[in-house]
């Protein structure tokens, strides 16, 4: 477990901000090790978690929230969903817990219900992402994770969204699977996903009559070779080809074709 400014605390895929008197979760992560190092936490500083923000509903994000509202009954989760609170975060919202403030930005894009979020701590300059920063790599040029296509489901809404998150003031970006990055990351996000746009868009036109899961399959395969994934084949073979990384390529596809997206 990795600890920023002796406030924050990133373990395997969630985090946890410490106030004086309590914690506050980010994400709740799938992990047992998580489950274990913050609660390991608690117990060592006496110090009960009191609020958990909730990124998104993908079921890694939110799993252990159970184990945490059985452990802490009173915990308040605020979120964009069914999960936490009943409030729809539809612009920025400031909030003050602790001696911290929390700016809950609307972040949509990555999930197919739009109710993704991020946590600003202005203070530290630091953003909580969930799913909108995947830079797969540490530049456009060169992949190092098992795709090199972020993972989104509305096109326009995932870029406006990082477009938003890039004008804060950042020094730290953290995911919601353990990752602590620079701005630079966020960037790269960017990058990729407005390429897949042009490309998408590229190809969407000039093949009329090519079903669209073909299309895609030939945007996936450009965005390969572009950023040095070197056995798009074997990915092509995953399951979570079709489950997560295809729906961005043909969120554009249709967007082109003048499908419903």
């Amino acid at each position: 477990m990795r600890n920023l400014f002796r406030k924050i605390f990133v373990s395997q895929d969630a985090s946890l901000v410490r106030e004086p008197d309590f914690f506050i979760l980010m994400d709740a992560g799938c992990e047992p090790k998580t489950r274990g190092d913050f609660m390991h936490l608690a117990r060592q500083t006496k110090k009960p978690i009191k609020y958990a923000f909730l990124t998104h509903h993908h079921w890694d994000h939110v799993h252990n929230i159970k184990y945490f509202r059985e452990r802490f009954p009173g915990i308040q989760v605020i979120s964009n969903h069914r999960l936490g609170s009943v409030m729809k975060f539809r612009q920025d919202e400031s909030m003050i817990l602790g001696d911290t403030e929390y700016i809950v930005i609307p972040t949509p894009g990555h999930s197919p219900k739009g109710d993704d979020i991020c946590i600003y701590l202005p203070e530290k300059k630091t953003v909580f992402t969930g799913d909108l920063c995947q830079p797969q790599g540490p530049n456009y040029g060169r992949t190092d994770f098992a795709t090199p296509v972020p993972y989104f489901h509305l096109g326009e809404e995932y870029i406006s969204s990082l477009k938003k998150v890039l004008e804060l003031r950042l020094n730290h970006v953290i995911t919601g699977h353990g990752n602590i990055y620079r701005k630079k990351a966020l960037e790269t996000t960017l990058e990729a996903a407005e390429r897949i746009r042009e490309v998408a868009k590229e190809e969407s036109r000039k093949t009329p009559g090519i079903k669209n899961s073909l299309v895609a399959k030939t945007i996936f395969e450009r965005i390969c070779q572009e950023r040095n994934f070197h056995d798009p084949g074997h990915r092509m073979r995953d399951p979570y080809y079709r489950e997560c990384d295809i729906q961005g390529l043909l969120y554009w596809v249709k967007k082109f074709r003048k499908e419903s997206a």
